[in-house]
């Protein structure tokens, strides 16, 4: 199984971190803002990358073995 570049991980440990992460951005963070710009859509795009990075390699983890 090849190395998962550093920056694209799925572990458990990053979901927390990105649920606590979020929900602090949308309670104190800052007004919702161009799609460009909001902090919290740019999360979110990053976390949805990540799962689907981490979906691929599991899909191809059980296709080889």
């Amino acid at each position: 199984m090849p190395k998962v570049p550093r920056g694209d991980g799925y572990s458990i440990l990053y979901r927390i971190g990105w649920e606590i992460e979020y929900t602090l951005m949308h309670m104190f963070g800052p007004a919702t803002q161009d799609a460009g710009r909001d902090p919290r859509v740019q999360m979110k795009a990053d976390h949805d990358r990540r799962k689907q990075l981490w979906l691929e390699r599991r899909a191809e983890q059980k296709r080889a073995g």
